[in-house]
């Protein structure tokens, strides 16, 4: 006979699941300002505590290895990343940051408050000594531009596939 569980009996302890992508871009369509992160090389940023290196160990021909940081292909790496970027922004997620794994989005209220907003995550970023890709980082967009891109992209599109069916 089949046994039904609760969904919250089926989850391992410790378990936390990644954000849902379109709950992070519906917290931040209110705000007049935004400005994207991305961290660089993510996983690869956390030390593996010492009792666990011994877990990560792999062997060549030569010698055995163990990683000092996690590595990508690690189990629950990714729901692990989340949990410390969630514990590092504590205070700021929800006001003025959203946090989706190695992406980062800080939303200002009004056109004054954005460099404040900046400055508070900097100083969480230093002092955590998180790494940011700067390619990859925009700073204060407004949301009118962001639409604007999206509709005219949107707009090329159509027209181009117009064209093509014609």
């Amino acid at each position: 006979m089949c046994e039904l569980k609760k969904p919250e009996q089926c989850v391992p302890e410790g378990f936390i699941s990644t954000p849902n992508i379109d709950q992070l871009v519906d917290g931040a369509v209110d705000h007049k300002v935004l400005s994207f992160l991305d961290a660089y090389s993510y996983y690869n940023q956390i030390s593996m505590h010492h009792r666990d290196k011994e877990n990560t160990t792999f062997m060549t021909t030569d010698v055995n290895y163990y990683y000092e940081v996690m590595s990508f292909g690690l189990k629950n790496a990714e729901a692990t990343y989340q949990r410390l970027m969630d514990k590092i922004f504590q205070g700021l997620i929800v006001r003025c940051v959203e946090v989706y794994v190695d992406d980062i989005v800080v939303k200002s209220d009004s056109f004054d408050r954005p460099i404040e907003d900046l400055e508070e995550v900097f100083k969480i970023l230093i002092k955590t000594n998180m790494k940011l890709n700067p390619k990859k980082c925009t700073y204060c967009i407004i949301k009118t531009l962001i639409i604007n891109i999206y509709k005219n992209l949107f707009l090329f599109n159509t027209l181009y596939l117009c064209i093509y069916i014609i």
